[in-house]
């Protein structure tokens, strides 16, 4: 490659060929290499893992059994340079690896996670080694589903439907609800939220037991609120946008996701009326690629009403990073998953690994962190104290 500007500092980066990946996909890119002063290295290794991992916390009274799961699904490496000097400036070394036909979608949870990395290091003789990693957007191929897009309460009365636009969308797409009142009957309000339905299961012991399960309802995005006499004006119609990285719905070995829309009828005097619609968001087919998010034509509906705070108490809007701080203010070490899931319960929006990577990084560059290992797959991250 001709030499261009030459680098302010050694580093690798990678540059790919496409902004997200399906199963099957050949993942094309180039390791760059920048160096300000012709540089000898030992090698330069270039490699692609798919972990789908699991960790369950089973309670037991004042104790606790967990339960780990963890299964390759990709492991391959590619070196591309042995014992040659690279010159100053910037150069590339392209790569190629295949996605297997079933890799699932990446995904991090409470629970589960699905990883897909790249990594690339140069081992430098004399030198600093050079490294950088990359974690890849998979995403999930999904048909349509030919059911019915509505579900009923099965009480009598209060009878409530709830319907669907569509059982798929796609991230960045809006889900189209509607909340109809069949049969009226006694009700205060109906409550309506977006949830991500998270199975996973693990190997362990706890007296005799070899492995364990567990189910978790993840909250997406705000609770919304409707009284009884609202929805009795007819039928309420809403707009739920998806992120542009909201994960794809996959059923793995160990771990599973499904979406659902829950509405809960609060009943006067009694016990209250639960009732949900599932649907799943992927790519409709590998034809069709991803469309920009959409703007919805109406307003959405606003969530539950809060008390206002006056203007010398307004709420403390924390940033991620001071988010991170004190999820890990408790001295023990986090890998990125664990501080992607601190991020997302605090936040109520799922994040980008590669941003929660990158501001770790920075934590770390600002003497507020410290890199602690390498964990079994990602970056464990500690307080410095």
């Amino acid at each position: 490659m001709p030499l261009q500007e030459k680098p302010k500092t050694n580093s690798i980066q990678f540059l790919l060929d496409r902004q997200f990946y399906l199963p099957g996909q050949r993942v094309q890119g180039q390791v760059q290499v920048n160096l300000q002063h012709d540089t000898s290295f030992r090698s330069l290794n270039v490699s692609l893992q798919g972990v789908e991992s699991t960790r369950v916390v089973v309670r037991h009274g004042k104790g606790s059994s967990t339960y780990k799961s963890s299964r390759d699904m990709l492991n391959q490496g590619i070196q591309l340079l042995l014992k040659a000097t690279v010159q100053e400036g910037t150069t590339l070394f392209p790569f190629t690896f295949e996605l297997p036909p079933d890799a699932l979608p990446s995904y991090t949870g409470k629970t589960a996670n699905v990883t897909w990395k790249l990594s690339a290091r140069a081992d430098i003789p004399l030198g600093r080694d050079l490294s950088k990693e990359l974690f890849l957007p998979v995403l999930a191929v999904v048909p349509e589903q030919h059911v019915r897009t509505f579900v009923e309460n099965p009480e009598p009365r209060p009878k409530l439907r709830l319907s669907l636009s569509s059982t798929v969308y796609q991230p960045g797409e809006v889900v189209e609800v509607k909340l109809t009142v069949i049969e009226p009957g006694n009700f205060r309000a109906a409550r309506m939220l977006m949830l991500i339905n998270e199975t996973a299961s693990g190997k362990g012991t706890w007296i005799g037991a070899s492995s364990g399960s567990g189910t978790q309802s993840i909250q997406i995005g705000d609770l919304f609120g409707f009284t009884a006499e609202e929805l009795s004006r007819g039928e309420m119609m809403f707009r739920v946008p998806l992120s542009d990285n909201a994960p794809c719905t996959y059923a793995g070995v160990n771990s599973s996701i499904e979406y659902s829309i829950d509405v809960t009828l609060d009943i006067p005097h009694g016990s209250d009326y639960h009732f949900a619609i599932p649907f799943s968001v992927g790519v409709r087919s590998q034809q069709q690629p991803l469309t920009a998010p959409q703007v919805a034509a109406s307003p959405p509906p606003q969530p539950l009403p809060v008390p206002q705070a006056s203007a010398d108490q307004a709420p403390d809007v924390k940033s991620p990073e001071s988010i991170i701080l004190e999820g890990l203010s408790d001295g023990s070490p986090h890998d990125l998953v664990s501080i992607s899931s601190i991020l997302q319960e605090k936040t109520g929006k799922y994040q980008d690994i590669n941003q929660v990577h990158e501001m770790c990084e920075k934590l770390v560059a600002d003497g507020k962190l410290e890199r602690t290992g390498e964990g079994e797959f990602l970056a464990q991250y500690s307080m410095k104290w």
